[in-house]
């Protein structure tokens, strides 16, 4: 459209965490604030400008209609959902004026196939160079599997048949030919006064090139955030991801009008690669890499996103997941000295001259001409060593020399390597056995680390989380001063740049373990990376399907986290099983047993562990004595409330029994989100578990006055009646689906009764009926 804008006047309903709010824009040259939480664009007028702005675009007008259907006129507002119980009350915000606008139409990454030399060729087998999408998936299981020795003596078995038309080099070239963007680089070298047996070789990328190949992904689609916004729930600011922070909207109002962010989050250890950067080598390599895109940083550059849209983007560096040392060498100052402030330990070292200033003697850090970059912000603090592994060093090491580790690991004996599972139970194992204050200092550190694991953080949660900090220091006198740094610094990290988790080190750590234990070359990692990218593009090609991935807007429940297997399962759910991957969360609510108010669903194997119990026979395996009077109270009760009668007499019925079941529930900060199921275990009493292997629940019970009262209680028993198929009786819709047997506990302490726990105590609840004293029982 040389010689004139367009202007776009929008209309855009937002929808963030289950809540909406509209937002009428002015009108904005070609530009459209787009980004995850607006799901809803209304077009409200479009008129054309003659050649007086300074905005220069080379849209055409089919380009033009093509931006308004795709991103307007195909995103009506769409009917509320069953989900209405997740909306979030009281939520309100808003996104930056001058960010994420959009200045034309490009390609994604897979459009850019497209002008791969061979593409006249793709549109008569969209799997050449290989004969068909058999021989392709055989050679990429041979590729990814076998050397190429293996593959030779593979390809001369005279099982294999028709791979004798071809031959190892062949499969090797035909990989060769597939198209790759980003590809690996060599360089060797070479350190003044440090010289090797063999050189030193550098495989790199550019980093540059990396992230436009991320960021116009379409497998992305979906999960990207274009603009710096605030969300306030209940009149407090929220912060999540790195876009609801406070540096993301600082830093926006620093670029020019329109500009948007592509956030760098670094990650590595010692002696590893870092994803991006390399860890343990000289500055330079660093440099090296990541010289273009600091360069972006500075001055910008055009990035296609994966819905085919131009962005301007920069590219500030707001995080660097590593661990203490890592971080010390990647701030350039010594070991005993804190990355992030300006905390030293007293009395290190001998006082030498090259340390008086508590530097490493690194004086050209790469990151010193990134901008908006300083180590003390991107430095933050890391879930997984600062928490998880401090546990795992320290405190268990302390309760170990109080409780006594004999002790300790007879009551952990299962779960001892799991120190995440220790944490949930550590402060209530014990109680009685270590002195009141100890206690408050270990519940208060366990509080500290579940609440810094929030996924989303507001004013409330941090100073939660601050004032655990403080009932630790009123009992840890001798690391006020250090530990008091620290806690500052993990609140100061979520209101710069969002929630702890999103710098975790779990990901990378298990990024070393799947892609670094094992040599590679630059082939194999070019090979692999091609292989990816065509058995997609391939994927959607044979079978006719857009190569865009359309933004999804229906509220629905998120069970997902491979990204890939989510757009596939969507476009193309017949092909969901060609998607490697992690497994989705299977999603219970959509076929399980829901509970009164559709918040828990409940999951049963359609085969029984035991197929016919009689009365007498759940007495003897399980132990249950008032199994029979619990259950006729249920009958009687739900016969009187709900006036439907039965005449089957559980005395002398027969039930179906199951030694477990799954529980799911959403998660408590993010309620579109549907968390892994929990296994609850109701085993009877073996020799292994003299006692029973059973779980404890919560349970809310609904009293004859109608009220909802909350009880602790064990489940003993899952059963269902069971009726004789000759028989023509028909069970009332209580007895027609699986029921618990539970065994409750009384609260005997608040958390007021004791304040070393905060905590509620209960124990058993017992009835005693002609001087036999049993557990009380329900069914529910």
């Amino acid at each position: 459209m040389e010689g004139g804008n367009y202007w776009v006047e929008l209309e855009m309903k937002m929808e963030m965490r289950g809540a909406c709010w509209v937002k009428q824009r002015p009108k904005i040259p070609l530009m459209s604030n787009l980004f995850c939480p607006w799901r809803n664009v209304r077009l409200i007028s479009c008129e054309y400008q003659p050649a007086c702005s300074t905005v220069s675009t080379q849209w055409s007008l089919k380009d033009l209609v093509y931006f308004l259907l795709q991103q307007v006129l195909s995103t009506e507002p769409t009917a509320p959902t069953k989900c209405s119980h997740l909306l979030t009350p009281a939520t309100t915000g808003h996104c930056h004026p001058h960010s994420g606008y959009v200045f034309g139409i490009s390609k994604n990454l897979f459009d850019r196939l497209e002008e791969d030399q061979y593409n006249y060729r793709w549109e008569i087998n969209t799997y050449y160079p290989f004969y068909d999408e058999g021989v392709w998936e055989l050679a990429r299981f041979l590729v990814e599997n076998l050397n190429q020795t293996q593959i030779d003596k593979f390809l001369k078995l005279k099982w294999v048949g028709d791979s004798k038309h071809y031959s190892t080099d062949q499969l090797l070239d035909w990989m060769d030919a597939l198209p790759c963007f980003a590809e690996w680089k060599v360089s060797k070298l070479e350190f003044t006064g440090y010289k090797t047996i063999h050189p030193i070789q550098l495989i790199w990328h550019d980093a540059l090139e990396v992230i436009k190949q991320l960021f116009s992904d379409p497998v992305f689609a979906n999960h990207i955030t274009f603009q710096p916004h605030i969300v306030n729930v209940r009149n407090q600011h929220e912060y999540g991801d790195y876009m609801s922070a406070d540096l993301a909207w600082k830093i926006q109002d620093c670029l020019p009008l329109g500009m948007m962010q592509v956030p760098i989050i670094l990650g590595g250890l010692q002696m590893y690669p870092i994803f991006i950067t390399i860890g343990n080598l000289d500055s330079e390599c660093v440099d090296l890499v990541c010289a273009n895109l600091k360069l972006a940083a500075k001055t910008g550059c055009f990035m296609s996103d994966p819905s085919k849209f131009i962005h301007y983007a920069f590219t500030p560096l707001v995080g660097h997941v590593c661990d203490l040392p890592e971080a010390s060498m990647t701030a350039a100052v010594s070991k005993n000295v804190s990355p992030l402030t300006m905390a030293i330990q007293e009395n290190f070292g001998d006082g030498k001259a090259a340390k008086a200033m508590y530097l490493s003697g690194i004086h050209m850090p790469y990151w010193r001409d990134w901008m908006f970059v300083c180590p003390s912000v991107f430095l933050a603090g890391e879930v997984l060593h600062t928490c998880l592994k401090s546990f795992a060093d320290h405190l268990l090491n302390w309760i170990k020399e109080i409780v006594g580790k004999p002790e300790l690991d007879a009551c952990y004996i299962i779960q001892h390597k799991w120190h995440c599972n220790i944490q949930h139970t550590i402060v209530a194992s014990i109680a009685g056995t270590t002195p009141p204050i100890f206690i408050c200092m270990i519940h208060a550190l366990i509080e500290f680390i579940y609440l810094a694991q929030n996924p989303v953080h507001s004013a409330e949660t941090l100073q939660s989380m601050m004032q655990t900090l403080t009932d630790f220091y009123l009992f840890k006198d001798a690391i006020i001063e250090t530990q008091a740094r620290g806690g500052k610094g993990f609140r100061g990290t979520v209101e710069r740049l969002g929630t702890l988790m999103q710098f975790s080190a779990d990901m990378i750590e298990r990024l070393l373990i799947t892609h670094c234990k094992d040599l590679f070359s630059v082939w194999i990692l070019n090979c692999q990376e091609s292989m990816e990218l065509f058995n997609l593009y391939a994927l959607f090609c044979s079978h006719y399907s857009s190569l865009v991935n359309v933004i999804c807007t229906e509220d629905k429940a998120v069970t997902t986290v491979n990204t890939v297997l989510s757009w596939v399962s969507r476009v193309l759910p017949d092909e969901a099983h060609s998607v490697h991957g992690p497994c989705p969360v299977c999603n219970h609510f959509l076929k399980g047993i829901l509970s009164g108010d559709a918040l828990t669903a409940f999951h049963l194997t359609s085969t029984p562990d035991f197929q016919s119990l009689s009365p007498i026979d759940i007495h003897t395996t399980y132990s249950l004595i008032d199994f029979d009077h619990a259950l006729s109270q249920f009958i009687r009760q739900f016969s009187l409330s709900t006036g439907e009668h039965t005449r089957w007499d559980h005395k002398y019925g027969h039930f179906c029994t199951w030694k477990k079941f799954q529980l799911q529930l959403h998660s408590a900060f993010q309620p579109w989100l549907i968390m892994p199921s929990r296994v609850i275990q109701a085993y009877p009493p073996c020799s292994g578990f003299p006692l029973r292997n059973c779980d404890n629940v919560l349970v809310d019970v609904i009293g004859d006055d109608g009220q909802i009262t909350s009880h602790v209680a064990q489940v003993r028993l899952i059963f269902q009646p069971k009726i004789p198929h000759a028989s023509d009786l028909v069970l009332p819709s209580y007895l027609s689906c699986p029921l618990l047997y539970v065994q409750y506990f009384d609260f005997i302490a608040s958390p007021n009764d004791h304040p070393e726990l905060a905590m509620w105590t209960v124990e058993h609840s017992y009835v005693e009926d002609q001087h036999v004293k049993c557990r009380c029982g329900g069914v529910v």
